[in-house]
């Protein structure tokens, strides 16, 4: 009868060894998953830091850009204004050249 309660007892510990060897197996398993998933989120976390760098990059040009078109503004304003100069210094030639022409008629 021993002996066939030591066989029983070895088969149940042979029984919880291979159970523990699948446990094993599976926290392996996850842990593998674990690192892929990581490895994932690195690599998304690159991306994201590349995109962000770019809008960063972007945002440096269209400002740089905003500057330009500002000062491109202030040249068409004078622009603008020396022809409204130049518009009335003309209107006033013309009405003086009028006065004369009329004067000598």
């Amino acid at each position: 009868m021993t002996a066939a309660r030591n066989l029983e007892m070895t088969q149940h510990v042979g029984d919880n060894v291979t159970t523990i060897k699948e446990v094993i197996h599976d926290v392996d398993s996850n842990i593998t998953t674990t690192k892929e998933l990581t490895h994932d989120i690195d690599t998304n976390v690159t991306a994201i830091k590349e995109v962000i760098h770019d809008v960063d990059s972007n945002l440096d040009e269209t400002k740089q850009l905003t500057y330009k078109v500002g000062d491109d503004i202030k040249v068409i304003e004078q622009v603008a204004h020396n022809i409204d100069h130049n518009v009335k210094a003309t209107k006033d030639c013309t009405h003086y050249c009028c006065l004369i022409f009329s004067s000598t008629d």
